[in-house]
């Protein structure tokens, strides 16, 4: 038999952290109903009513919807959502027993209510329930009025902006995710993350024999004063466009058929750390409704599940210059003001209907290093002519050192840059015998098609059609 008011039970029962945090804090040492230990515990009585005010604001009635049996014409109607001892064992992470005592206790506070005023019951067993789905309108809102102030108002940070960019992205690394990958993580210190893919168009043979003979500077970010702006940066500030795959890579420099590309694979000689905007839609809640911050940390994460697509929209190239700058405010405040520095962004490709992920390495670790090898001389076939450049070069390694060991001394003398700058400072090398050309033959375009419906009416103004 229930008694609500000397039946108790331990916070090691209640497996919603927060909640057993609470019943360890204020609770008393009594015996438990459930598991029989003595512990810390809350009677059933003051739980039902701890519970009751949070459950009610986080769920409603299920909605009917119509089911058609086979051969009806008519359907019938089924009411969606579970039912409430089910909502309630999940909202507690409680056994099916618990839940099911603190129905009975719920259900008989109700009745008069019920009886008397006509209120929802919020505990018929009869009746299915469902939780309210909580907008991201507040930290939409929020993300909004960042864009507004970079794209009309102040194109430098200022408190107001790191403010903003805080409140929607400080402890991300914290937050749960359904995945092996982190949203934040380090790339680059294993196998199957090692490497990145970069393409340029050659549609001379000239150009393909100079990026054949120099890749790591043809196909690496260009000059500073060469660098003009897109999506992850201003003019003037390098980042290195990349991809995961070469495919990817080769779609997103744009080709058309009959034009020439040539890509090559880049190791990360030194780990990157990473913001995967590809896996945000991974997170999940995690979150106790009995956290006073629920609503707000629910809306923040239900608008980092939807914030690569705000971030990697469709930019018409009239509208680049202005719609790019939340983007590269967003990289600025990542690489310089979030903790840890952030040194590159994955996102995916609309060039590939979001398959293909692509890589920006910014402007810290855009930087390429040289070959071990040492170029002695070429022989070119082909060079003024408009067809495949077939390229003849020598390369050595210096007889003295080891130019594959990244320790070596005499590597960083050698792979030093005219400006005297340490290999030690380059995160990326172009990998030997990783150089292929391609020809683009054809382009398949995946289209969305809607019918166009025109509207006529006659001079009484019936519609015709």
């Amino acid at each position: 038999m229930l008694s609500s008011e000397t039946d108790f039970v331990c916070s090691e029962c209640i497996g919603d952290p927060f909640l057993s945090k609470q019943i360890v804090e204020l609770g008393n040492i009594q015996k438990c109903k459930y598991c029989k230990k003595r512990d810390s515990c809350i009677s059933l009585f003051d739980l039902a009513e701890n519970v009751d005010n949070v459950y009610r604001e986080n769920h409603q009635l299920g909605k009917p919807y119509p089911e058609y049996d086979y051969l009806e014409d008519s359907p019938r109607w089924e009411q969606s959502g579970d039912s409430p001892e089910f909502l309630l064992s999940e909202m507690l992470e409680v056994e099916e027993n618990i839940a099911n005592d603190l129905i009975s206790i719920l259900s008989e506070q109700e009745q008069y209510d019920v009886v008397r005023d006509g209120a929802d019951a919020y505990y018929d067993v009869t009746s299915n329930y469902q939780q309210i789905e909580i907008s991201s309108r507040e930290h939409v809102f929020i993300w909004q009025d960042f864009c507004e102030i970079v794209k009309h108002e102040s194109r430098f940070f200022n408190e107001r902006v790191i403010s903003l960019l805080r409140d929607l992205f400080a402890g991300i690394q914290d937050l749960d995710y359904a995945d092996e990958k982190a949203p934040i993580r380090i790339i680059g210190d294993n196998e199957d993350d090692k490497f990145i893919y970069r393409a340029r168009r050659a549609l001379s043979a000239e150009k393909r024999i100079k990026i054949c003979l120099n890749p790591a500077q043809e196909l690496g970010p260009p000059p500073q004063e060469l660098t003009r702006a897109a999506r992850m940066n201003p003019s003037g500030i390098p980042v290195f466009y990349g991809a995961l795959d070469r495919e990817t890579c080769l779609s997103e420099i744009r080709l058309i058929p009959g034009e020439i590309a040539i890509s090559s694979k880049f190791e990360i000689v030194k780990p990157l750390m990473v913001f995967d905007l590809t896996v945000l839609n991974k997170i999940y809640s995690g979150l106790s409704m009995f956290d006073p911050n629920y609503f707000k940390q629910t809306s923040r994460l239900g608008f980092l599940k939807n914030f690569e697509s705000m971030i990697n929209r469709r930019v018409l190239p009239s509208d680049e210059l202005l719609d790019y700058i939340p983007s590269q405010a967003l990289v600025e405040y990542l690489s310089n003001h979030f903790s840890p520095p952030i040194d590159a962004i994955i996102y995916s490709s609309i060039q590939t209907n979001n398959n293909g992920k692509n890589i920006a390495v910014l402007n810290r670790a855009a930087k390429v290093r040289k070959s071990g090898y040492v170029f002695k001389e070429e022989n070119t076939i082909g060079q003024y002519e408009e067809s495949w450049a077939t390229v003849y070069a020598i390369w050595e390694r210096p007889s003295t050192g080891n130019l594959g060991s990244r320790e070596s001394n005499q590597v960083e003398t050698m792979n030093s840059n005219d400006k005297g700058e340490d290999v030690n400072d380059k995160w990326l090398q172009v990998v030997d015998g990783s150089l292929e050309v391609h020809e683009i033959c054809g382009i398949k375009y995946k289209i969305h098609t809607d019918k166009v419906h025109i509207l006529k009416e006659d001079e009484f103004g019936k519609t015709l059609f």
